[in-house]
């Protein structure tokens, strides 16, 4: 079932009403400002609660569209959270360059491309079921239909009477002695019946919890760590930086979260939340997330996280870029006197990601910059050219086209218990 947020303008409300009806008849959940928004709440709150529970954002595109700033708003950030967008066109005004490479329903004729949406959204239009008369049945007809029932039961205990009365009386003890016999061959039976049933339920239950063992030692073999169903990406400048003496090696410390990047499927990152038990609002929202304990450092320039190990920057870059670029940008950065920073893995990322927001709105303590409200990291989809994307602003992690997207950097280092 499609989860549906139309954005619209308020002078466009005749179209947007009679469609918000009529996908909702059909069978699709939806929000529009008008149910979703009520007295005293905050507008902007609301939309933003809308846009994160929606997969698809129907866009009402006419005149008085493009002069709507919280139309152009509900699309642009539609745009940034890879929701699917829908454009339709209520007359011929010309859409940004942006929109013009969606796939557009024309609603000028409601009827016919109302048709064309359903069948876009999987949806059936459900016409209105029309009023069938039903005949009534005749009165009579029931009294009737009683009257012959109750004569046939009447008549039918006389007619058996003398032949009930007639059997009793051909008793003979002929007849008495073979049911002596079957009283004592089924005593015989039952002796039988009472250990085999015994036997029985034994094995049953024998099978059954060999089964269970069975079953649980399989769950536990199969509950293998999802690191080890992800595929490692080679980075040389993690490589490099773990280059290190002998006398530096010892002890060997290992780091309670994964630092060295790898590709992951949605399948190994929901795994991955509930082993760490990562807050994530959709895939993992009934836990409290990792527990931090904060230190700011270097003049404030730096939050350092004893549970983690980990030093992040306390805000990062300034503007959105490219993956590369992020990747070009942790290798060449020289910050609080440290030269070793880098991108985080998605496992770092989360371990930030709070369950309640902030007063800022954010899921991330706020001893950070809310500037950086999404940010990169350097693990990256299976198979795809994709990378995994956390969003403070949300409370969740998704993926991330690397060719087109830009997000925010927030670079980390990994400190050892000797460092701190």
């Amino acid at each position: 079932m499609p989860k549906i947020f139309i954005s619209h303008s308020w002078e466009d409300n005749e179209v947007s009403r009679k469609l918000a009806a009529n996908l909702k008849r059909d069978g699709a959940e939806i929000w529009i400002d008008y149910e979703g928004v009520k007295a005293g709440d905050s507008f902007i709150k609301r939309m933003n609660e809308a846009l994160d529970w929606c997969d698809t954002l129907i866009l009402l595109w006419s005149k008085s569209a493009v002069n709507s700033k919280y139309v152009a708003r509900e699309w642009e950030a539609a745009l940034e959270l890879d929701k699917r967008i829908i454009p339709c066109i209520l007359d011929d005004t010309k859409r940004p360059p942006v929109l013009r490479s969606y796939h557009y329903i024309n609603l000028k004729n409601f009827e016919a491309g109302y048709k064309r949406l359903t069948r876009d959204l999987g949806l059936l239009i459900k016409e209105k079921e029309p009023k069938l008369e039903i005949p009534t049945i005749p009165e009579i007809k029931k009294p009737e239909i009683t009257e012959r029932t109750s004569e046939v039961k009447e008549k039918e205990p006389e007619k058996k009477k003398p032949d009930v009365k007639e059997e009793p009386k051909i008793i003979t003890k002929e007849k008495v002695k073979p049911k002596k016999q079957i009283k004592t061959s089924t005593r015989v039976k039952t002796k039988w019946h009472k250990p085999v049933g015994i036997i029985v339920v034994c094995v049953l239950l024998f099978i059954v919890g060999y089964v269970a063992i069975q079953q649980t030692g399989k769950q536990e073999s199969e509950q293998i760590s999802y690191e080890n169903k992800g595929e490692t990406v080679i980075d040389p400048g993690i490589a490099k930086r773990s280059e290190t003496t002998d006398s530096v090696r010892k002890p060997i410390y290992t780091p309670p979260l994964r630092n060295n990047a790898m590709r992951l499927s949605e399948d190994n990152v929901k795994m991955m939340l509930k082993d760490k038990n990562f807050f994530d609002k959709h895939w993992n929202n009934t836990v409290n997330g990792f527990e931090n304990d904060y230190e700011l450092q270097k003049n404030g320039q730096v939050v350092y996280d004893r549970n983690s190990g980990l030093m992040w920057q306390r805000g990062g870059s300034d503007y959105w870029m490219t993956y590369e670029e992020a990747k070009t940008r942790v290798e060449q950065l020289d910050f609080a006197g440290y030269d070793d920073w880098r991108l985080p893995t998605l496992e770092e990322a989360m371990s930030l990601v709070e369950s309640e927001e902030n007063s800022d709105g954010f899921y991330i303590d706020s001893k950070f910059d809310k500037t950086q409200h999404m940010i990169w990291t350097s693990d990256l989809v299976k198979g795809e050219s994709w990378a995994w994307v956390v969003y403070f602003a949300s409370g969740y992690c998704r993926w991330s086209s690397v060719l087109t997207y830009n997000r925010y950097v927030r670079a980390v280092r990994s400190v050892q218990p000797s460092q701190e």
